[in-house]
C-alpha cells in the first residue's frame, strides 16, 4: 500500500478557513492520477452529463461542509443519491463511493467519508465522457 496526503481548504464566511488533512492509501495497481477515465454514455443523455458532473461537484463541496458540521444525516442522503444516480450515467465509481459514503455516514466515520470524497473529486477531475 502506498499513500498520498490531501489537504482541503474550505472557506466559510466571514473569512474563516478550515483545513482538512488526511492520507489516502491506495493499492499499487497501475493507478495514475493523471490518466483520463473514459466513460461511454448513450447519445440521449450526453447533453445531461455536464450538468450532472457540475451538480455532483457542488454536492461534494456541500458534504465537506457537512462533515465539519457533523451533519451525518445530510451526508447519508447525498451518499445515497450518488449511489443511485451513478449507474444511470455509466459511472460505477460514483455508485461505489456513494454507497461507501452512505454507510460511513451511518457509522459517523469522518475519515472514511473524507477518503471517499477525495476519490470522487479525483474521479470528476479525470472523467471524460464519450458516445
Amino acid at each position: 500500500m502506498s499513500g498520498f496526503k490531501i489537504s482541503t481548504i474550505i472557506y466559510l464566511p466571514p473569512r474563516v478557513a478550515i483545513i482538512i488533512d488526511f492520507t489516502i492509501n491506495i493499492a499499487q495497481k497501475n493507478y495514475n492520477m493523471e490518466d483520463k477515465i473514459i466513460i461511454r454514455v448513450a447519445p440521449e443523455i450526453m447533453d445531461l452529463v455536464p450538468d450532472y458532473i457540475s451538480h455532483r461537484k457542488r454536492d461534494i463541496a456541500a458534504m465537506r461542509v457537512f462533515l465539519i458540521e457533523d451533519k451525518f444525516e445530510d451526508i447519508k442522503t447525498l451518499g445515497h443519491k450518488f449511489k443511485g444516480v451513478g449507474k444511470l450515467y455509466s459511472m460505477e465509481q460514483v455508485t461505489l463511493m456513494g454507497d461507501k459514503i452512505e454507510k460511513a455516514a451511518i457509522a459517523m466515520d469522518k475519515m472514511l467519508i473524507a477518503e471517499a470524497l477525495a476519490v470522487l473529486e479525483d474521479y470528476f477531475e479525470r472523467v471524460e465522457v464519450v458516445l
